[in-house]
């Protein structure tokens, strides 16, 4: 984290990455594979699915990674008034490995 402070404002940024190579192990997400009893109602094993013809089950991932940026301002422009912003940005990539996935 980084910050600056000027007359009493002040500036906060800060930095974030995980991923294989700094603690990011064993990610289980949920993911889709096609439904072994096909899209007719009568022999789908997942009839409630949010995917036709899809089931959803939880994953080992085979690569994840998570990075991003946060700033924040906080200013007392007046006496009894505070103004503070802040913005986030994440972005993730996930990199499912199905040859793990059991059918």
């Amino acid at each position: 984290m980084c910050s600056l402070y000027i007359d009493g404002d002040a500036i906060h940024a800060s930095f974030f990455l995980k991923d294989d190579t700094h603690n990011l192990h064993n990610a289980i997400e949920s993911v889709y594979v096609t439904d072994p009893g096909g899209t007719n109602p009568a022999t789908e094993f997942c009839p409630n699915s949010k995917i036709v013809g899809f089931c959803s089950e939880m994953a080992n991932i085979g690569k994840e990674v998570h990075q991003g940026v946060e700033f924040e301002v906080c200013s007392t422009p007046l006496w009894r008034l505070t103004l503070n912003a802040s913005y986030s940005f994440l972005n993730r990539d996930i990199t499912y490995a199905f040859e793990a996935c059991p059918m």
